[in-house]
């Protein structure tokens, strides 16, 4: 590993061997903190696959007690763990284990992994977070967090989550290491699995009325990732009528019960005029009408001021084509800062005009701009389709199929004929000799299946 990252290390946009705060061990983990007495403000942990030799052990109360002892009394260890190798019984070993050594554990679903934090110290970081957005915004963008409610929308269990989930489970010790015994055969089953209503069992606490955090945008969070379900509950749980009747209208919307939804907003907005987030939903929902000036926008729009304004007048220009117009509209929507709730409408105007102008130094602009629209949704086919386009207009036919791809595993078939019509059409205006022509004739075989079937 330490190898090939040196090997590519002139073709990373950061090379984190070239840090010079990096001080690189290549020795046994448990044996550096065994001969070390230095403390620690975080200990990361991602070792490989639960059943190999040098991993499993890393995976024990053993290993947890002695990772508590090399920490600073308000350090966090940070353990990463893969779905695909636990089963519900084996999660509670192991966050059974953490508990039994760690005073506080929260559980956090990130980008499909478990990220569990331990501590002797409350951890609260949907708090701490906004320091660390401030300091390093892009970098955080990168993972689909914007601001503190996207990590909020992140936390599966709290403390007392953790340890209800986990009540009775057997530990995982260096004597009956479980998860050694029994990861590798539920990974190599490869049954499709989701572990997340079984954790939620233990109590959601996201679906408490005493919420911290703007309950509209973090149901919108958690309908933009799929999580429907879950995005109910939390809306359910609202006491202020507003807040429920918006946070149901997005739940409807995204099931595709557009005037249901619709109603539900313009109540919600009626009762509190001033919400963003409501407001956003609602011009989301009636842009067509919008672009047609329809009056029974006027209103709507009417409150809008800039930034915000600026997105109902890219969405006039780029459906006139009207180029330059939403060039000049640039520097505003570039001001709809992340986690703003028309932040990604934003940024699909900026990458509209960049990819319409016909420039490779502006196509590169554009597939920068999509990269941050891609960690925070859970099935952006569209926003693949764009950066597919993107390294296409920036010369780069073969990180273009790959977008593509991608595309083609995001679509439902008997769905999403415009997408899968136009990734068809991109990938068939590419170089010929782009891609391996196998697995290129598989891609176009998959579009063209998706795009009869919506057709259907």
């Amino acid at each position: 590993m330490i190898r090939a990252n040196r090997a590519i290390a002139a073709r990373r946009r950061e090379d984190p061997l070239g840090d010079p705060r990096i001080r690189l061990i290549e020795s046994d983990a448990r044996g550096v903190l065994l001969l070390s007495e230095k403390r620690y403000d975080i200990i990361l942990s991602q070792p490989s696959h639960p059943w190999t030799a040098g991993a499993a052990h890393l995976y024990t109360r053993e290993f947890f007690s002695l990772a508590r002892e090399r920490l600073a009394p308000a350090g966090v260890l940070a353990q990463w763990m893969a779905p695909a190798f636990v089963d519900a019984a084996l999660l509670r070993t192991l966050v059974a284990t953490l508990t039994e050594v760690f005073t506080h554990v929260r559980i956090y679903r990130i980008s499909g992994a478990l990220l569990l934090l331990a501590s002797e110290q409350p951890l609260t970081p949907e708090v701490d977070g906004v320091r660390a957005l401030a300091a390093a915004p892009d970098e955080f963008a990168e993972l689909g967090v914007q601001a503190p409610v996207d990590i909020a929308a992140a936390l599966v269990l709290d403390d007392d989550g953790a340890r209800v989930f986990s009540a009775g489970a057997p530990l995982n010790t260096d004597n009956r290491n479980v998860l050694q015994m029994r990861s590798f055969a539920i990974s190599a089953a490869k049954r499709p699995r989701s572990l997340l209503p079984t954790l939620l069992a233990a109590g959601d606490p996201l679906a408490r009325p005493d919420l911290a955090w703007d309950r509209v945008a973090l149901v919108q969070r958690l309908v933009t990732r799929g999580s429907l379900e879950r995005a109910r509950r939390v809306a359910e749980a609202a006491e202020d009528p507003a807040v429920r009747a918006a946070s149901l209208g997005l739940i409807s919307v995204a099931k595709g019960r557009r005037l249901e939804g619709r109603r539900q907003l313009e109540s919600a907005l009626s009762l509190a005029p001033d919400s963003d987030a409501t407001r956003a939903a609602l011009l989301r929902l009636r842009r067509r009408a919008i672009v047609a000036a329809d009056p029974s926008t006027h209103e709507l729009v009417g409150r809008l001021a800039e930034p915000d304004a600026a997105v109902v007048e890219g969405w006039k220009a780029e459906a006139a084509e009207d180029w330059f117009g939403l060039q000049e509209l640039d520097l505003q929507l570039a001001k709809i800062r992340g986690g703003a709730p028309l932040h990604a409408d934003a940024i699909r105007l900026r990458i509209s005009w960049r990819l319409a102008a016909g420039d490779r130094e502006l196509a590169a602009e554009a597939v920068a701009l999509a990269d941050l629209l891609l960690p925070i949704q859970k099935n952006p086919a569209g926003d693949l389709l764009l950066r597919a386009r993107a390294k296409a207009a920036a010369g780069e036919p073969e990180a273009a199929i790959a977008s593509l791809y991608e595309v083609a595993g995001q679509i439902e078939p008997g769905s999403d004929q415009k997408i899968a019509w136009a990734a068809l059409t991109l990938l068939e205006s590419l170089p010929a000799g782009e891609g391996a022509p196998r697995e290129r004739d598989r891609l176009e075989s998959r579009l063209r299946t998706l795009d009869r079937a919506s057709a259907r």
